[in-house]
């Protein structure tokens, strides 16, 4: 009875060995078919390596250099003009209120966790903090807008606290020089879109109602500058 307990015992060990065992201990080596070729690609790092120094010694590398900042000084000064917006010419000129009133998607806390403002609620800037500023959107490229305007700042110059001239289009430095005065770009036509603007020249500022300031802005084009 004890034999064939110790022999159970031991074929289950040889079993349980066997399965544990790798299957590759049984394979047999059959020998190499087919030729091995060793890598040849070049290291990615020595073929950049490689074609660096080609250019530099031929002067490509300086010659792309120069071109890149040539390119980026260009359009940091011409930006692309904004898309959807033109001259007014001698279209009818047209005015409209904007509410700029905005709704929070989330709720505002304090660092404490006080609850400040919660989501949803409608906010007007205007009902905080009057805009005494004008913008005033012109086409750089413009003589007559160019011209209207100086006539605009010097007639209105009192009349708002600041006037702030935003191009669609043109070369930022050479309209500055031209107009004797600091000039704003509206990239990717941010605010353009914002105000529903479509032509220029159009100026932005706060309504005002029986000489009263009202929490609206006033968007008014003007024909006569294009």
């Amino acid at each position: 009875m004890k034999v064939a307990l110790i022999a159970a015992t031991v074929y289950l060990s040889i079993v349980v060995v066997v399965a544990i065992l790798p299957l590759n201990v049984f394979a047999k080596n059959c020998g190499v078919y087919g030729a091995i070729y060793s890598i040849a690609e070049l290291d990615m790092l020595s073929a950049i390596h490689t074609k660096l120094s080609l250019m530099q010694s031929s002067g490509e590398l300086e010659r792309q250099k120069k071109e890149f900042i040539a390119n980026s000084i260009a359009h940091i000064l011409r930006p692309i003009p904004v898309v959807g917006v033109s001259d007014l010419n001698k279209s009818q000129a047209k005015s409209w209120f904007f509410n700029p009133s905005i709704v929070l998607d989330h709720t505002i806390t304090s660092s404490t966790g006080q609850v400040i403002v919660t989501a949803g609620t409608k906010i007007n800037p205007l009902r905080f903090k009057q805009f005494n500023e004008a913008l005033i959107f012109i086409n750089g490229d413009n003589q007559n807008q160019l011209d209207w305007i100086v006539r605009e700042i010097q007639k209105d110059e009192k009349k708002y606290g600041k006037i702030k001239i935003i191009l669609v289009n043109g070369d930022i430095n050479q309209t500055a020089k031209s107009l004797k005065a600091r000039v704003y770009f509206d990239q990717h036509g941010v605010l353009c879109k914002r105000f529903g603007i479509k032509h220029t020249p159009t100026m932005v500022y706060q309504a005002v109602v029986n000489g009263v300031k009202i929490p609206r802005l006033t968007i008014k084009e003007f024909s006569d500058a294009s």
